[in-house]
């Protein structure tokens, strides 16, 4: 059986030290193949994130880690990965 999520955020908690104690552990969110085209973005690919709420695209996050549907993101600030996966609709190279 594969690694869950809650070993991944250990160890990215152990290589990042103090800065990752603030972060939460990754929630795997529905997985929509057909509702989910995904751009080939890279690990570190600098990006924006669609806000959930009003649809607005904020700045400061990079790729985290690639999954089938969509991607792991990394806040800039504080190279926190972020608790929730986002989909390839929600997440656009930096324009």
């Amino acid at each position: 059986m594969g690694e869950g999520p809650l070993a991944a955020v250990r160890r990215e908690r152990a290589r990042l030290g103090a800065a990752a104690i603030a972060c939460e552990v990754r929630e795997q969110m529905p997985r929509y193949p057909a509702n989910s085209p995904r751009a080939d973005l890279a690990v570190g690919t600098s990006i924006e994130v669609r806000g959930h709420f009003r649809g607005e695209w904020s700045r400061g996050f990079e790729v985290a880690e690639q999954t089938q549907d969509g991607y792991w993101v990394r806040r800039l600030s504080d190279r926190c990965v972020l608790p929730v996966e986002f989909m390839g609709r929600d997440v656009r190279p930096v324009r």
